[in-house]
């Protein structure tokens, strides 16, 4: 059987087929009887299929009506909600927009100085707590011990801060001068990293470098041009922290950022 045709079809379709068969015969033509019942018959059904007819046009109508009614109730809100719209004017938009942009940048705002504010107090707490418009004295910074950690905290796993503090060792110990270009280069190319940007990180080591030296704990001596700072050389470095680097220096030198700094250095 195809999906279209059933079996309980051609059932109907059989029954339907005797009955005609029967209607347009001879049989029963001369018993009267038979021809009342079969009179009777076409009456009940003509009667069944007339109320099938009524219900099923008044459920239509039923139908019709919901669907109508629901159709209005669209129309409705769609006309309030295009009324809503009529009532504001671009200039409420742009108010509002204004509004919730001046709260998000209020908000943006406490998050960064709060974030500003925890920031300097580690730093406070790391260089010294009375840090003023004088300078600061070697003594007032931190202790051989603490310096010891420090160092070990941003060696041992290569930083940025790492970096520059071993650079500045080696200069300051040999006499060398280089800038930090190079030193961006050199860590680009070891690092195989193609995604860092050089300039990138010559920003970082300058602010690392400025705000040592903002704390008197280096002081260097830039090589100017035309093009700005091209090579520093070390003048100064705060006592404990120089002997802090030359003892973890001397002890691990095996150590990736230690050797490979050297590396760098003997190629100078």
């Amino acid at each position: 059987m195809t999906k279209w045709i059933e079996k309980k079809d051609l059932t109907y379709w059989l029954i339907i087929v005797i009955l005609i068969s029967l209607l347009s015969s001879n049989f029963g033509k001369n018993d009267e009887a038979l021809l009342n019942n079969w009179n009777f018959a076409a009456t009940i059904v003509s009667i069944i299929l007339a109320v099938l007819a009524i219900v099923y046009t008044y459920a239509q109508s039923s139908t019709t009506v919901h669907s109508t009614n629901k159709l209005e109730e669209s129309a409705k809100k769609i006309e309030e909600v295009s009324s809503a719209l009529n009532k504001i004017s671009l200039d409420d938009l742009f108010k509002n927009l204004e509004n919730k942009i001046l709260g998000l940048e209020k908000n943006v705002d406490e998050k960064m100085k709060i974030h500003l504010e925890s920031y300097s107090e580690k730093i406070f707490g790391l260089f010294g707590n009375d840090i003023s418009d004088s300078p600061i004295k070697e003594e007032d910074l931190l202790s051989a011990d603490q310096w010891d950690d420090y160092i070990k905290q941003y060696i041992e796993k290569p930083s940025l801060v790492g970096i520059v503090l071993v650079h500045l060792h080696f200069k300051k110990k040999y006499n060398l001068s280089y800038g930090f270009g190079e030193v961006a280069r050199w860590w680009i190319d070891r690092t195989k990293n193609q995604n860092l940007s050089k300039d990138a990180l010559v920003g970082h080591f300058n602010g690392i470098i400025g705000m040592l030296m903002s704390l008197n704990i280096v002081d260097l001596e830039a090589e100017t041009s035309g093009s700005g700072i091209k090579k520093t050389t070390v003048n100064h470095i705060a006592t404990n922290l120089e002997k802090a680097i030359e003892n973890y220096v001397e002890s691990n030198p095996d150590k990736i950022l230690i050797k490979s700094t050297r590396e760098f250095v003997d190629k100078l």
